[in-house]
């Protein structure tokens, strides 16, 4: 199986983590702040069927911020 990579957080540069539960009777992935205690904003994703895309979104943002 592929290794998913996942960029840090972009507020606070923690490192970001999955997170997994069942919503609406199956199994679906987001993606957030694994910086809890530290990061004012914990941001995270929507939730998804399909694991790599919670990470698409996730490391979705522009290089030059």
């Amino acid at each position: 199986m592929e290794s998913i990579t996942l960029k840090p957080c972009p507020f606070c540069g923690g490192p970001a983590e999955f997170a997994y539960g069942g919503y609406w009777g199956q199994e679906m992935f987001k993606v957030k702040c694994g910086n809890e205690g530290k990061c004012v904003i914990l941001p995270e994703t929507g939730a998804f069927f399909i694991k790599q895309a919670a990470a698409v979104v996730w490391n979705r943002r522009s290089d030059n911020a």
